[in-house]
């Protein structure tokens, strides 16, 4: 269990990104490590769900503005149901919910636009501060 923030780098989380880029190295290492042992592992990544980190987390104005501005509702029995999917029927990775695929690929893609679009976010809520 990773999250979105593992893939998708985001201004004001600075060293929640950062772990969770840490965290999916590993799952990605790991994988490759232990796959010709026939050992599946898969790297899960949620985005905003409404849980008790959840709730702690989003005393942080950047998580909160970013959660309604995406207008994401994922509760944690959501979440729950597609990690069993995983792992029943394991894969390489799941993105949840499944729109930030296409986040995460555009970030990918065209990562300076997505620079762009963070720069210009973080100055809005830096005014409004």
């Amino acid at each position: 269990m990773i999250s979105v923030a593992g893939l998708l780098a985001s201004p004001l989380i600075t060293s929640y990104a950062a772990s969770k880029h840490g965290a999916r190295g590993f799952t990605d290492a790991l994988r490759r490590e232990v796959t010709p042992l026939g050992i599946k592992v898969s790297g899960i990544y949620p985005g905003p769900a409404s849980t008790e980190f959840g709730q702690h987390v989003g005393k942080n104005e950047a998580y909160r503005s970013v959660k309604s501005m995406l207008n994401i509702h994922m509760t944690s029995e959501y979440v729950a149901r597609r990690v069993l999917d995983v792992a029943k029927r394991p894969r390489r990775s799941l993105i949840i919910p499944w729109w930030f695929r296409i986040l995460t690929t555009f970030d990918m893609l065209f990562p300076v636009i997505v620079d762009w679009i963070s720069y210009a976010f973080s100055k809005i809520k830096h005014k409004s501060d």
